[in-house]
């Protein structure tokens, strides 16, 4: 399961936008912050996993989490026509600054992963700012299903290489719980 760069900038221009009230979007936002809880929290986590503590596959409900993401994502994308270029160069602004922290402040990722999400927010900004001026509809949903589809390939190489299951952590020491209990 994937979500890539274009689905978080999406939902941070949803999140934004002043389009929508702020009930319609609370409505939305409260499960999806649930979730987000439950892949770190032992509580939620132990209720997600029916009453039993999670071994071997950590997270297995994650597929949930993308599809709310690809809700909020398909809201940004209806709203995006009416987003000001401000506001989209300053979401992209901010996803960089994120990766930025996010790479140098912690362990971070290789440098690969670092300068391809780094490109991809670039071009995904690039490409808006052409589509407000000099693309048709129909040539800038090719131009993005086609670079989607770029990443979405090149995560899967690059996951692939790089991760097995025996690199996978899970958040606590549930065996040991789960012996306690």
């Amino acid at each position: 399961i994937y979500c890539g760069i274009l689905t978080l900038i999406l939902v941070v221009i949803f999140i934004t936008s002043n389009k929508l009230s702020k009930s319609e979007k609370a409505k939305k936002i409260i499960p999806l912050m649930i979730m987000y809880l439950s892949f770190n929290g032992k509580v939620l986590s132990y209720i997600w996993n029916g009453f039993h503590y999670q071994s071997k596959v950590p997270n297995r409900y994650a597929f949930l989490l993308i599809f709310l993401l690809a809700v909020f994502a398909y809201d940004g994308l209806r709203l995006l026509s009416r987003t000001r270029t401000i506001q989209y160069l300053s979401v992209s602004a901010g996803f960089i600054v994120f990766f930025s922290i996010c790479q140098f402040a912690t362990e971070g990722n290789t440098t690969l992963a670092y300068a391809g999400t780094l490109v991809l927010i670039i071009l995904y900004a690039f490409i808006y700012m052409l589509s407000k001026h000099m693309l048709t509809k129909r040539s800038y949903s090719r131009i993005i299903t086609g670079i989607l589809l770029v990443e979405l390939a090149a995560n899967m190489i690059f996951t692939t290489g790089n991760y097995s299951l025996n690199s996978i952590y899970l958040y606590g020491d549930y065996i040991s719980e789960s012996n306690f209990i």
